[in-house]
């Protein structure tokens, strides 16, 4: 059991996005990649790669990782790498069929929205409380985190990459549309994102 083995109040995140974030660093040239890769340590790197993609990680390290991303290539490179780690991680076979048949059932990124807040807490360990509000037949959505620990782990470097997986559905829907994050609360951990398509 998974609070048996772990602190109950730890903040953990499942390793697969992070190992994905990490392959996209070693895709980068030698310079920012040697910088990212030397603040994360070599026994970050070795707990990342050794572990199974299902496995937890203390949420400590990815954001070590997600942080020095960000110092390297700022905020737009940071969302971009976000949004590459996304697309990696939605090519995993059983990821590809479910996003293939939500979207062929549906025709729109609704359906797998209606998914985020469950796949975000099968993801994520006491890392706040996510919910989705679909504004009725229209293309537009809103999505809310809120509790996120924003004393102990940057809400700016998290609320970009949320906003960088967000846009990678957007992408793999082959939508038009726009995210819009529009809530950024260090004082109550709200992060909140506006979505249209």
């Amino acid at each position: 059991d998974f609070c048996l083995s772990r602190g109950l109040g730890d903040v953990y995140k499942r390793q697969v996005l992070t190992k994905e974030l990490l392959a996209v660093v070693r895709t980068w040239d030698a310079g920012p990649a040697e910088v990212v890769l030397g603040v994360v340590g070599c026994e970050g790197l070795a707990e990342i790669d050794g572990m199974t993609s299902v496995g937890w990680l203390d949420f400590g390290l990815h954001m070590r990782l997600s942080d020095a991303i960000r110092a390297q290539v700022g905020v737009d490179g940071n969302i971009q790498a976000w949004m590459s780690a996304f697309e990696r991680v939605s090519q995993r076979p059983i990821l590809s069929s479910f996003f293939a048949a939500m979207f062929r059932l549906s025709g729109s990124p609704g359906n797998v929205f209606k998914a985020t807040p469950r796949v975000f807490r099968l993801l994520n360990r006491n890392l706040g409380l996510m919910t989705l509000e679909l504004a009725g037949e229209s293309n537009s959505a809103r999505i809310d985190l809120v509790g996120y620990p924003a004393t102990e782990y940057s809400i700016d470097c998290y609320a970009e990459g949320l906003l960088g997986s967000i846009r990678a559905v957007m992408e793999r829907a082959d939508e038009k549309g726009a995210v819009i994050l529009d809530i950024t609360d260090p004082a109550t951990g709200h992060i909140g994102y506006s979505l249209t398509w």
